[in-house]
């Protein structure tokens, strides 16, 4: 499967996984899709590439949460979670929606596109 990259004009190949337990490991260059009665904890890989993306749909009752490593942090407009393992983002509905692209080597990650009321800590 294949996705559009708008902000670069090229495209990316996207595996698709379904996620029914409550903990997921993520994986570079691939969408998730939470679905799960109680909330689904992915956590972004420790090695992560510039240009490597990640995307979450809500799917499941229970929403999702996107966990991090230590000295890791995630960049959504002009707010930034907190660096490092206390820092997370999250879904306030079921069907909320984010993608995620890697800018910095292993450690900076930038919120591209998402549908919903997400939640930073």
């Amino acid at each position: 499967m294949a996705w559009r990259d708008l902000t670069e004009n090229i495209k990316v190949s996207v595996n698709t996984s379904e996620v029914t337990d409550t903990t997921q490991s993520m994986s570079v260059n691939t969408e998730y899709i939470a679905n799960n009665a109680n909330l689904v904890t992915f956590t972004l890989p420790a090695n992560a590439l510039q240009g490597d993306v990640f995307r979450i749909i809500g799917k499941g009752a229970g929403g999702w949460k996107v966990e991090q490593n230590a000295g890791q942090t995630i960049y959504f407009g002009n707010q930034t979670t907190t660096t490092g393992t206390g820092g997370s983002l999250a879904s306030t509905h079921q069907r909320d929606v984010v993608e995620i692209k890697c800018i910095t080597e292993n450690t900076g990650f930038q919120v591209l596109n998402s549908q919903g009321n997400i939640t930073i800590v």
